[in-house]
């Protein structure tokens, strides 16, 4: 099955007047809430994640834990490595410059990442044999 077909048919969209997710379940405080049960299991300690689910840390006190996590197994909710970090942080330097970073988790099958203009290209193959960073005219390659 490539994937689980809803329950009801809705041809409809919702005007939600609230500031919180319609799914509670998408934004939790902290990334130690991520591996808590006592956030998950519901009052017959029943937990509803499943695999895949994508949830936002939005007040963690350390500021680099806040973002969003995807869960890689539904089973394995309360080990924090089975909730993997996914999306892109954007910063600025003391000179003012604007920069982003990626994380890409390609699982050793290698991961190609481009900008749209061609001016940086960062290649990484199996993680143990070959990595190469271009940024313009100036190339780095490395063997290991």
């Amino acid at each position: 099955m490539s994937r689980s077909t809803g329950t009801f048919n809705f041809a409809a969209n919702f005007e939600v007047l609230t500031k919180a997710p319609l799914d509670a379940r998408l934004v939790v405080d902290t990334k130690a809430n991520l591996t808590s049960p006592e956030i998950w299991e519901d009052t017959n300690n029943n937990v509803w994640l499943f695999k895949g689910i994508v949830v936002s840390v939005v007040s963690d006190p350390s500021t680099s834990n806040n973002g969003l996590y995807f869960l890689t197994d539904e089973t394995q909710y309360t080990d924090i490595n089975y909730w993997l970090p996914i999306g892109v942080g954007v910063s600025v330097d003391a000179s003012g410059t604007t920069w982003a970073t990626f994380q890409i988790n390609q699982d050793e099958q290698g991961v190609i990442l481009r900008d749209s203009s061609g001016n940086l290209e960062i290649l990484s193959f199996d993680n143990s044999t070959y990595s190469s960073i271009k940024a313009g005219h100036i190339e780095g390659s490395s063997l290991k």
